[in-house]
């Protein structure tokens, strides 16, 4: 696959000895404890192990499943009291769970905490975004060769898992290297389905069942058009126009990415 032994040692995606790759990311590492995480939020079955990221609406945590015996990672809101933003999660993890694809990452469980507050159970994913690998591979201008290949084979997955969520009748809405990682053994998974909207079944005369959420059956929408949301260097023109978008505009990004 790779070409020769020389080729596969140099690259950064798929072999997990490489050095560099260790020190770029944090395959084994736990990240420090923080002060608000004297004590687990999420029930006797979870201890909180660190801050694996945060975003706009939701902080992402290490955390260990005793019941299990493995690692997850568990996301939960930063303002769970807007109704708006609950009904968006709710939505997210409905979405989420009912892609099942290898490039689609899984979801283990929805539940609430001791305050009634919402938290998604996923699955905990050892390697790193594509944005770093692509950050590593400029640095060391590892671009060329049996490098590109490997870009090629992790962008060709994230289009089988995109082609999945459209034919299920769902557009991710922000698509960008960030909300993909790359894992230790070839791993590739698209992350962050926070922005996906359902438009129904995209292929007429599939099998294939449409997701459905709460959301959809209230006839609610948490993100209205003509509201812009996403990352404007990866958004299609009507996106950021505001306009309704279906699965063109994911086709757009990737081309973006």
């Amino acid at each position: 696959r790779f070409g020769n032994r020389e080729e596969f040692e140099s690259g950064v995606l798929m072999n997990p000895h490489d050095p560099t790759l260790h020190e770029a990311n944090s395959f084994e590492k736990r990240p420090e404890l923080t002060k608000e995480q004297g004590n687990s939020e999420f029930g006797d079955r979870y201890e909180v192990l660190g801050v694996l990221g945060r975003g706009g609406i939701g902080r992402v945590y290490l955390a260990l499943d005793r019941q299990m015996r493995r690692e997850v990672a568990i996301k939960s809101l930063i303002h769970p009291d807007k109704e708006v933003i609950r009904v968006r999660f709710l939505e997210e993890a409905q979405i989420t769970s009912q892609l099942e694809h290898p490039n689609i990452v899984p979801v283990h469980e929805m539940a609430r905490n001791d305050k009634g507050e919402p938290f998604l159970v996923m699955k905990r994913i050892r390697g790193q975004s594509l944005q770093k690998t692509l950050d590593l591979c400029e640095q060391q201008g590892r671009t060329r060769g049996g490098m590109l290949q490997q870009l090629l084979d992790v962008f060709a997955k994230v289009c089988d898992g995109i082609s999945y969520a459209h034919s299920r009748g769902v557009v991710h809405r922000d698509l960008k290297p960030d909300n993909i990682m790359v894992g230790q053994f070839g791993e590739v998974l698209l992350l962050d389905w926070g922005l996906a909207r359902i438009q129904g079944a995209v292929d007429v005369g599939s099998s294939t069942e449409t997701v459905e959420s709460d959301r959809q059956e209230m006839g609610l929408h948490a993100t209205r058009d003509g509201a812009i949301q996403g990352t404007p260097a990866f958004m299609s023109p009507e996106q950021i126009r505001g306009d309704p978008v279906d699965a063109r505009s994911d086709i757009y990004s990737l081309g973006a990415i």
